[in-house]
């Protein structure tokens, strides 16, 4: 008899813990936050910056944008968002001087924030220097110049064609060559057909995806979507202009609204605080289930008990 009341005292233990556990709150999500990141420098004052938020009620999460230049202190701008994601549109109301500028976005009155910084900057390089062309042997030609000495200096892209008053655009690129500021370059041209004259143009590029004005073969007049004219020479000043596709920031920008993570792998954080919830609901139901056999089998137990002694007394 002592035997089954501690059996039945074991069982009643065991309801009663997977009860509480069961009772126990679900695994909360820690709010996150994250923002479009930018590049290290950008050359438009007027794009849209996004925000993707983890939390556990999503309509009523709210997010406010705000910048501060370099040195500044944070402004808020753009409206009140609410949800769990969204965007807001910079302007030249925010960006308007060649400085290093920060932005951040705050979720529900600041629970979790994120920031991303880049330089604006739309001054573009100098040209390329003493850029002189030479035949080593036939099908092979072979570019020389030097970079411009600019700090923010990039790389140098190159084109070829086969009149003097070819275009420099996307589909006259042959060639993209970095280096660092003040360097002496050489780039190599092979598999040319040797019975054919070629013409090349040069134009540097900066961080921000600024261009310099175009320098190539004396006798070149290239025709430019982006650059008017070209120089055969290298030029003391720099000329801004818009690049071709293959080299848009804006381009860059659009593409990065957060996957999250451009946005810091807020995607990869986010599947691991929901798998860490589904993993804590699903114990709590191996542990109800724990109980729930460990009562069958005591009832089962004592059934066996009783007809042992039932047989006995027989």
């Amino acid at each position: 008899m002592q035997k089954i009341k501690l059996i039945v005292n074991l069982l009643f233990i065991n309801l009663l813990v997977g009860l509480v556990l069961l009772a126990k709150p679900a695994f909360a999500l820690a709010p996150t936050v994250s923002i479009t990141e930018l590049g290290e420098y950008i050359n438009s004052n007027s794009f849209n910056l996004s925000y993707s938020a983890l939390t556990d009620d999503p309509g009523a999460t709210n997010a406010q944008f705000y910048y501060r230049k370099e040195g500044g202190s944070f402004t808020a701008f753009g409206p009140l968002l609410i949800g769990a994601s969204g965007h807001v549109q910079v302007t030249p109301s925010q960006v308007n001087e060649h400085v290093k500028y920060y932005f951040k976005v705050e979720i529900n009155s600041g629970v979790a924030s994120d920031e991303t910084s880049s330089n604006y900057d739309t001054s573009g390089p100098s040209p390329v220097q003493n850029y002189w062309k030479e035949k080593v042997a036939p099908g092979l030609n072979r570019l020389h110049w030097k970079n411009p000495g600019d700090s923010d200096f990039s790389r140098t892209f190159i084109y070829r064609g086969e009149t003097p008053g070819f275009s420099a655009d996307g589909s006259h690129k042959v060639g993209e060559v970095g280096g660092a500021p003040d360097a002496e370059m050489s780039w190599d041209n092979f598999g040319l057909d040797a019975s054919k004259t070629y013409y090349y143009a040069l134009r540097a590029i900066d961080k921000a995806d600024n261009s310099a004005s175009l320098v190539g073969d004396a006798e070149v007049t290239v025709q430019s979507p982006s650059v008017t004219g070209v120089s055969n020479q290298a030029k003391t000043e720099s000329k801004v202009s818009e690049l071709p596709k293959e080299a848009s920031v804006l381009a860059e920008i659009t593409e990065k609204v957060p996957s999250p993570a451009s946005t810091k792998d807020l995607s990869q954080n986010a599947s691991s605080e929901v798998k860490g919830s589904t993993e804590g609901i699903s114990s709590k139901w191996i542990i109800f289930g724990i109980v729930i056999l460990a009562i069958v089998l005591g009832l089962f137990f004592l059934y066996l008990r009783k007809k042992r002694n039932n047989i006995q007394r027989l």
